[in-house]
């Protein structure tokens, strides 16, 4: 199916209508110009061409020169254009969109009539340049070793098990027992001072300080100890071992800083069950305030036989000395307590 179209020729176009004849009327002005045109003789007709043309030259100059009259009244009457012209925009200067930084101010003249800098001063400026003030940043502390790191076994063996006879308010076949810690390189022990004085007050005269060979062992090895100083107000006591021992067992003694909730693990001698070593754990509580001192709070279990042993942290660093237990609440005399003990002790 297709579409017929019909093209015509420009021949067979219709011719377009003719004017309608004119009506006869009176001659008007414009006959009457036409008659005279064609009557008037050559030279005549010149001339009024010349005419004419002149007339209508004269007309088109002044219309110019009033033109030109007119823009030198508007140039004298306004003001003196600057000297640098902003160029024009094509468009508002509300239609710009902003720009996403603003333009750097333009370098001023001054800046370029300063004279350059000579190389030897600059070279002087170097070299007289301060150094940097040292940093007075404190240094990042050494992260402790994790507690997986720490060989307990091998700690072990600096807590004893520390045994007063002949004390004064005891029978002789009764004596005062209690634990200990090996301290200053394996010659002395750091101890509760009520496990080596009486109910009563009074010294016990013979002291003796037994030692383990594993964690898992009764203590088979002993060595006599003799008293060296006592606080009953710290109830803290030193003994002197008649035979060193090792200083690979010694603990070190110092102030530490526990945070709360920092885990706390107890060694020591309970005297209940066997004579074998045990370890309780807990966590730091606190301070608490007794009879006038200032002792660690823990959960850990201190039991009788635990007195003046040692407490560490997770990382196997010493802490205190556990002294007593009150009402489920354990109380260790801080390192740093013990720690001026020991000089004033040893230093006297």
């Amino acid at each position: 199916m297709g579409f017929e179209f019909e093209y015509g020729r420009r021949d067979s176009k219709p011719a377009p209508p003719q004017r309608p004849p004119r009506r006869p009327g009176p001659r008007g002005l414009r006959q009457r110009i036409a008659d005279l045109w064609r009557r008037t003789p050559r030279a005549g007709r010149i001339t009024v061409a010349v005419v004419l043309v002149l007339a209508a030259s004269t007309i088109i100059t002044s219309r110019d020169r009033g033109s030109d009259a007119t823009l030198d009244e508007i140039a004298a009457a306004s003001p003196p254009a600057d000297a640098n012209p902003a160029p024009a925009t094509s468009r508002p200067a509300t239609t710009l969109p902003p720009s996403a930084e603003p333009e750097p101010p333009p370098e001023t003249t001054a800046a370029a009539t300063l004279p350059p800098a000579s190389p030897t001063v600059t070279a002087s400026v170097s070299d007289t340049r301060p150094e940097p003030p040292p940093s007075t940043a404190a240094p990042e502390p050494t992260a402790a070793p994790p507690s997986a790191a720490v060989d307990w076994s091998e700690l072990a063996l600096s807590v004893v098990y520390v045994q007063a006879a002949r004390c004064p308010s005891l029978p002789s076949s009764l004596s005062n027992s209690g634990s200990g810690t090996v301290v200053r390189g394996g010659a002395y022990v750091l101890t509760n001072a009520h496990v080596v004085y009486d109910d009563n007050g009074a010294p016990c005269r013979e002291l003796a300080v037994w030692f383990t060979r594993s964690f898992e062992e009764e203590p088979d090895d002993w060595a006599r100890a003799a008293l060296v100083a006592a606080d009953k107000r710290l109830d803290l006591a030193v003994l002197q071992l008649e035979a060193p021992v090792s200083a690979a067992r010694s603990v070190r003694v110092a102030a530490q800083q526990l945070e709360p909730g920092e885990s706390i693990r107890i060694l020591g001698y309970p005297g209940a069950g066997g004579l074998t070593m045990t370890l309780t754990r807990g966590s730091y509580s606190g301070m608490i305030n007794h009879e006038g001192e200032a002792y660690i709070k823990t959960d850990a279990d201190i039991s009788e036989g635990n007195s003046g042993g040692a407490a560490f942290d997770e990382a196997g660093v010493f802490i205190g000395v556990p002294t007593a237990g009150i009402e489920q609440v354990g109380l260790l005399v801080p390192a740093g307590v013990a720690e001026r003990f020991l000089n004033r002790a040893l230093e006297s």
